[in-house]
């Protein structure tokens, strides 16, 4: 396996975010999103630190339980969402 960096990109705030994100939009039946805890565990396992959901997607929360529950820091992990 090839190590790289992902770029880091700083944000006008200050902030700065991971230059790559997992879109987290996973289907629309429950059992997808309730399905998609175990996916955002896995992405998380493989290093994933930023997460690109929105209202519509229906993942908001299992998102975060997968975060809560991967016992990563919260300060660790990107969230971007977006409203309907």
């Amino acid at each position: 396996m090839t190590n790289f960096t992902v770029p880091a990109p700083k944000l006008n705030t200050g902030a700065v975010i991971p230059g790559v994100a997992l879109g987290c939009a996973v289907g629309f039946t429950e059992e997808d999103i309730i399905g998609s805890k175990a996916w955002f565990l896995t992405a998380i396992k493989a290093g994933y630190r930023f997460f690109d959901t929105a209202q519509v997607y229906g993942t908001e929360q299992t998102l975060g339980d997968a975060i809560r529950e991967s016992g990563i820091r919260r300060e660790e992990v990107t969230v971007l969402t977006k409203l309907a």
